[in-house]
């Protein structure tokens, strides 16, 4: 695609501004496979997807403008999701790892390194009192990357997050 005037929001200071770009190629392929199978009494499933993602500036900001025909600032060329889960009645499990690749930031000499982050998932539905009621947990950045998506704003390191539903 080629787009005209590109809006894009940008740090500045504490706030986000919009910018536009007059004209911007973007060009890409997403795949994506997902695997299911049974085994025994539990249900198994994989799923793997695949960005590969070229945004660039076409038509620069201002005449000498560095960063025209350069990748957009935080968008990555290649990203990656995987999962493997398992289900057995009311207990599932899932491991997910998520791939960011190099990123620029507003100064396209200066890199954002890429990360890969690691994230555990445990559900268990029950009923209580006749009413539905689901436990689960999660723990994410199980590896305690340290990475940012945007220059100097930096990500939650290892947190997790526990949740107890009942529907009534």
């Amino acid at each position: 695609s080629r787009l005209k005037n590109w809006i894009r929001w940008l740090p500045a200071g504490q706030v986000w501004r919009p910018q536009n770009i007059p004209l911007v190629s973007s060009k890409g392929v997403e795949a994506g496979v997902t695997y299911n199978r049974r085994a025994g009494r539990w249900d198994l499933k994989g799923t793997l997807y695949y960005s590969y993602t070229n945004v660039k500036m076409v038509q620069p900001l201002w005449r000498e403008d560095p960063s025209a025909g350069k990748q957009l600032a935080y968008q990555p060329l290649h990203s990656w999701r995987a999962s493997a889960g398992a289900e057995s009645g009311p207990v599932s499990f899932s491991v997910n790892l998520s791939y960011t690749g190099e990123r620029t930031t507003l100064d396209i000499f200066d890199k954002l390194p890429d990360y890969l982050l690691a994230d555990a998932s445990i559900t268990y539905k029950t009923a209580l009192r006749g009413r539905e009621m689901t436990l689960s947990g999660v723990v994410k950045n199980i590896t305690n990357t340290r990475y940012q998506n945007v220059k100097f704003y930096a990500m939650a390191p290892l947190n997790y997050m526990v949740n107890v539903v009942f529907s009534f």
